[in-house]
């Protein structure tokens, strides 16, 4: 009989020794839910043993009762969790419970779901076309892996890196503490409640829609695209946040015209202030400003905090409204853009034809403008080019009381080129016994014209005769 060299034999045995005491380390509990959805009940389990050491990995599949739930005040702690890995299966963790699955990564497979609304610590490997979900008031310590046409839903708390693959998706409406890495085809989506405390770059065909907030590198490369909202808050605190290489970025005008301002830490003025100089974008980078939610009317749009070229924002951004383009409508200085444009949705109060916001009368139907600014609409201004509210009552009584007639006529009566030197914000001036008073004030400044006083000795009145129809008076300084 041949033997085995004496090394070789025990190399062999102690492999063998390391199987078997793996193996019979490793408890598999499986789920049959004979009696209810009660985790902790042992009838529910094969053998009736609740799993619950570190060494138990527990297997869930469908049951006639289903969801296995993990009650509040359950403290379980096991090695991990099969969730759907021959046939679909559920588990539910109540709030007010407790999972410890950190010694291993818990698997949820075949349209199988994991809802966390207590806490969970243990990573979790997602695939065909499972569902996770972390509730308002969940925690999950841990990193989560999607592939295939997985499912997140967080609008609790992941802490713990997040990367999804294939065609799978996430909609952070909670606080994401960690990368979020994407290799998806699908759609990712940060919600207005959602935060990334981490790094979010797009590269290849990455899609991402993003109305919270960012604080993290960020960066679009490689064909990526993203929508930002209005609501969104994005502040890249790396050296590389970057635009380039046909990404795709669109930007959402809220109906008041605000629009979010990109910001990135580099070049920042000073620690924290989030004003710094994006790298890019490139000439190739496509930058469109959606206005389709813009109720109308003036806007002053600022997209990023500071650039690299800043010649390609002033000659690729587009703006549309209804899929026109009306990017003609706008100017670009100093890294901001200025226009006017009638929205698809505006409001037309009054009906005139005029939108609210381009009516300086939204509620009167027979005014639209105010080009000089007296509050007294174009159409109905008796002294257009001046403040009616100043001129017009001192008019009115002073011809009421010397008997003259406003017609134009020449005889006595006032025309409007009489009262071309008029201005606004005149002060009407009181004439009693054939003397016309006005007084006078000197202003002073002593720091370069930033601020004004009014000194005593600078008041005084003049007394002015009153000879034949003399009525209006005004002060020049020679």
């Amino acid at each position: 009989m041949s033997k085995l060299p004496l090394p070789l034999f025990v190399a062999i045995v102690m492999l063998s020794l390391s199987a078997f005491s793996l193996q019979a380390q490793t408890n598999f509990r499986g789920w049959n839910g004979n009696t209810s959805t009660d985790w902790n009940d042992s009838t529910n389990w094969d053998g009736g043993v609740v799993p619950a050491g570190p060494d138990d990995v527990a297997a869930v599949r469908q049951s006639t009762n289903n969801p296995t739930v993990i009650g509040s005040g359950s403290n379980i702690s096991l090695q991990k969790m099969f969730i759907g890995d021959d046939v679909t299966g559920s588990v539910t963790v109540d709030s007010g419970a407790t999972v410890d699955a950190s010694a291993g990564n818990s698997i949820v497979k075949k349209e199988a779901s994991l809802t966390v609304n207590g806490s969970w610590t243990g990573g979790v490997i997602i695939s065909n076309d499972a569902t996770v979900s972390i509730g308002s008031g969940g925690t999950l310590n841990g990193n989560l892996n999607f592939d295939n046409d997985s499912s997140l839903v967080i609008d609790g708390a992941l802490n713990g890196n997040l990367t999804v693959a294939g065609a799978s998706s996430a909609t952070i409406n909670g606080t994401v503490t960690g990368n979020f890495l994407n290799n998806s085809s699908a759609t990712q989506t940060i919600g207005s409640a959602g935060s990334l405390v981490g790094d979010f770059e797009l590269n290849s065909s990455d899609i991402a829609i993003i109305s919270g907030s960012i604080l993290g590198r960020f960066s679009l490369n490689q064909g990526a695209s993203v929508t930002i909202n209005p609501t969104a808050d994005i502040r890249s605190n790396h050296n590389n946040s970057w635009f380039y290489n046909n990404a795709s970025i669109t930007w959402n005008v809220a109906a008041d015209g605000s629009v979010t301002t990109l910001r990135t830490s580099r070049n920042e003025s000073s620690p924290g202030a989030f004003d710094g100089e994006w790298r890019g974008p490139d000439a190739d980078v496509s930058m469109t400003v959606n206005l389709d939610d813009f109720d109308g009317g003036a806007l002053s749009l600022t997209l990023f905090t500071d650039v690299q070229n800043d010649a390609n924002v002033e000659n690729n951004v587009v703006f549309t409204l209804g899929g026109n383009d009306v990017s003609e409508e706008f100017t670009y200085s100093n890294g901001t853009f200025t226009g006017t444009v009638v929205g698809l949705n505006a409001t037309d109060s009054d009906g005139d034809g005029v939108t609210d916001a381009l009516d300086a009368f939204p509620n009167d139907s027979t005014e639209t403008a105010d080009t000089d600014g007296d509050g007294v609409g174009d159409n109905g201004d008796v002294f257009p080019g001046y403040d009616d509210s100043v001129l017009t009552p001192y008019l009115n009584t002073y011809i009421t009381t010397n008997g003259y007639t406003n017609d134009g006529s020449g005889g006595g009566g006032l025309t409007q080129q009489d009262l071309l030197d008029a201005r606004v914000g005149s002060t009407a001036v009181d004439v009693s016994d054939g003397t016309a008073t006005i007084s006078l004030q000197v202003e002073q400044s002593d720091d370069n014209m930033q601020t004004w006083s009014s000194p005593a000795e600078g008041a005084t009145t003049v007394d002015i005769p009153v000879t034949g129809d003399a009525s209006f008076f005004r002060v020049r300084a020679q």
